[in-house]
């Protein structure tokens, strides 16, 4: 008689999380990618394949450039250090976030 491995009652056990995990998570970011390469219009419901124009254009001017960096810097000075327990009123100051 062939038995199964005694690992799989746990595989079976976490397959509806990465299930979960696959349709909540995954599947949004391949679609927001996807979405990202097209121009989409919002009246007639159509959109066009324009392939990396879109970030051209983003990328494009100073203004967005500033779009771009500020998130970055937000996430690097406050993600980070809240992330590994450390805070501070420099990290966490409206001032600082808002300029």
């Amino acid at each position: 008689m062939l038995r199964a491995p005694r690992n799989l009652a746990g595989y079976l056990f976490i397959a509806p999380a990465f299930l979960f995990l696959a349709l909540v998570v995954a599947i949004p970011i391949f679609t927001t990618f996807e979405l990202s390469f097209q121009e989409l219009d919002v009246r007639t419901k159509t959109s066009e394949f324009v392939g990396w124009a879109n970030y051209v254009k983003l990328t494009g001017s100073m203004s967005n450039k500033q779009v771009i960096i500020q998130p970055a810097i937000c996430t690097v000075k406050g993600g980070i250090p809240s992330t590994a327990g450390v805070t501070s009123d420099f990290v966490y100051s409206p001032v600082w976030i808002c300029r």
